[in-house]
């Protein structure tokens, strides 16, 4: 009888869970407000001064040093109308364009091994070099950049957000 009261108590619990909760990352949820992400990030800072998107989002927070294909990037939070609404997590400064490069095609094998086939895929050579790679995940599309010109400050990250699999529901 007390294993019946434990399930029906679980099942209580996880029906007030919102059904559509979408993870971007780790156990950051979509719509979280900044509080609610420094709970499920403790070592998670105020960002002294955060980049905007294009759809307004504004990064807040971040967490930095995290290891990733042996090396540091940083996980920058992005908050629209008080909500989570983006992590990109950004290659830090001190790679060249080639080890950006390379390290890009170790993440795009680790992203297919957890995320399946990709939805689309392009790369372009020339002064400006480019690679993009994108997933989805339940309602959730994992975007890897690859961006430079030239030899220095390349640009290499994941981002996690909405879009793709966001407009697919409405078809």
């Amino acid at each position: 009888m007390k294993f019946l009261r434990v399930i029906v108590a679980a099942f209580a619990i996880s029906a007030q869970l919102p059904s559509s909760a979408q993870t971007l990352w780790k156990d950051s949820v979509y719509g979280m407000t900044e509080a609610e992400v420094l709970k499920v990030n403790p070592s998670a800072v105020k960002t002294k001064k955060g980049s905007s998107l294009p759809n307004g989002a504004v990064q807040t927070l971040e967490v930095q040093n995290i290891e990733i294909v042996k090396r540091k990037f940083t996980a920058e939070f992005y908050f629209k109308d008080k909500k989570l609404n983006q992590i990109t997590l950004s290659l830090n400064k001190g790679s060249d364009t080639l080890d950006a490069s390379s390290k890009w095609d170790e993440l795009y094998l680790a992203l297919s091994a957890k995320y399946g086939k990709e939805l689309s895929k392009k790369s372009q050579d020339g002064i400006l070099k480019q690679k993009l790679a994108e997933w989805a995940a339940g309602k959730t599309n994992i975007q890897l950049l690859f961006l430079a010109v030239g030899e220095k400050d390349p640009i290499l990250q994941i981002a996690y957000h909405q879009g793709i699999t966001q407009d697919a529901e409405k078809l």
